[in-house]
């Protein structure tokens, strides 16, 4: 993925990184590949989140398999929520802030969106909550976007996660 279009044209500049403008989705869980583990990556708002990935350089100090990669999308368990539910086998804390690389940024895949009983997010017709019971009623997490200016996400796909 580092020699993947969105990789290569990414302005890594200070001035492109700061010129991008942050889209916010909240209750919302935005896939992608984790460039900045998100346990224990604390931030005290979901706009910390964002601007931390915005500040986000590849590669050293950074560390895992995608290191090398530039952030464009973010996900923020919010400190309103003492965790935040995800179908994996960690345990997400109120304030981790997860920094995320996506092919395409402007249309994000979704793993969860508003309610957990949402249809698109069945499968063979049952619906999430029912597969994770201990899902809550509505999505715990904030997620956004980075996007050059004048540009504006569609509201995105759901992902294989969201039918986990």
């Amino acid at each position: 993925l580092e020699k993947s279009r969105t990789a290569i044209e990414f302005d890594a500049s200070s001035a492109a990184r700061a010129a991008q403008v942050v889209w916010y989705e909240e209750r919302a869980s935005f896939d992608g590949l984790a460039v900045g583990w998100g346990i224990g990556n604390k931030k005290p708002t979901a706009k910390a989140c964002a601007q931390a990935c915005k500040a986000h350089k590849p590669g050293p100090p950074n560390y895992g398999l995608f290191a090398n990669l530039p952030c464009n999308a973010w996900v923020y368990c919010p400190l309103t929520h003492e965790v935040c539910f995800e179908p994996d086998a960690h345990t997400h804390h109120a304030g981790d802030c997860w920094l995320k690389f996506t092919e395409v940024p402007e249309a994000i895949q979704v793993n969860q969106r508003g309610g957990n009983d949402a249809l698109e997010m069945s499968r063979g017709g049952t619906p999430y909550n029912i597969r994770h019971p201990n899902a809550p009623a509505a999505v715990h997490w904030t997620s956004g976007v980075l996007l050059p200016a004048g540009w504006t996400p569609s509201n995105g796909t759901y992902g294989p996660r969201a039918t986990w």
